[in-house]
C-alpha cells in the first residue's frame, strides 16, 4: 500500500513539473531596435508579443519602479504581469486617446493632470474600462489582468496597492513613460 501511494505521489508530481514547464514562459529580452518582447512557451514557433517601438531606458525603468508620486500630477501606474496572461499586445487609452501598447510582464507609467480620466483596452470586438479620479501627488496602482483560454481572451481592471504593485513588478519592465499633464 505504501509503495502504491508512493508511485502515486512521484506520478503526480512529475505531471506537476511537465505541466509547469510547459506553461513557463522564457526571459522577456530587448531586441536590437529598443522593442521589448515577451514569448510564451520555450518552442522557436511560439507566440511572441513585442512592443510597436522602442522601451524606456533601464534607469527610467528603475526609476518607475519605486512607485513614487508624480510632483504636480496623477501618477497611474498599470501593470501587466499574471501567469496566465493573455499573450497579445493591447493598447492602453486614456480619456479616448491611445498612450501605450502593453504585453504580458510590463509596466507602464503616465502622468495624468488632476481630475477624473477614463482608462480603456479593446481586443477581439471587447472592450473594459474603468475611472479613475486624483489629486495632484495621488498615485493610482492598476493591474490589467489578462487571461487566456481555448474560447477566447479576456482583460479586467483590478486596483492594488503601491506596495502590492511594487512586489508584483519585479519580473516586469517599464514600456512606456508618458506625460498626459
Amino acid at each position: 500500500m505504501l509503495a502504491r501511494r508512493s508511485l502515486t505521489l512521484g506520478g503526480l508530481a512529475a505531471l506537476g513539473m511537465t505541466a509547469a514547464g510547459c506553461a513557463t514562459r522564457t526571459p522577456a529580452r530587448l531586441e536590437a531596435d529598443g522593442s521589448y518582447c515577451r514569448r510564451l512557451g520555450r518552442r522557436p514557433r511560439q507566440k511572441v508579443a513585442c512592443t510597436p517601438g522602442s522601451v524606456p531606458p533601464a534607469s527610467a525603468d528603475a526609476d518607475a519602479k519605486r512607485f513614487e508620486p508624480i510632483p504636480g500630477a496623477l501618477g497611474l501606474y498599470v501593470l501587466r504581469h499574471r501567469w496566465l496572461d493573455a499573450h497579445r499586445v493591447v493598447e492602453l487609452q486614456v480619456d479616448g486617446r491611445p498612450v501605450a501598447a502593453t504585453v504580458p510582464a510590463s509596466l507602464v507609467r503616465v502622468a495624468l493632470a488632476p481630475g477624473r480620466h477614463s482608462l480603456a483596452v479593446e481586443w477581439d470586438g471587447q472592450r473594459t474600462e474603468l475611472s479613475i479620479e486624483g489629486a495632484p501627488g495621488d498615485v493610482h496602482a492598476i493591474e490589467l489582468v489578462g487571461s487566456s483560454w481555448f474560447w477566447g481572451d479576456r482583460f479586467v481592471w483590478q486596483p492594488s496597492t503601491v506596495d502590492d504593485l511594487r512586489r508584483r513588478a519585479a519580473g516586469t519592465r517599464l514600456v512606456a513613460d508618458v506625460s498626459l499633464r
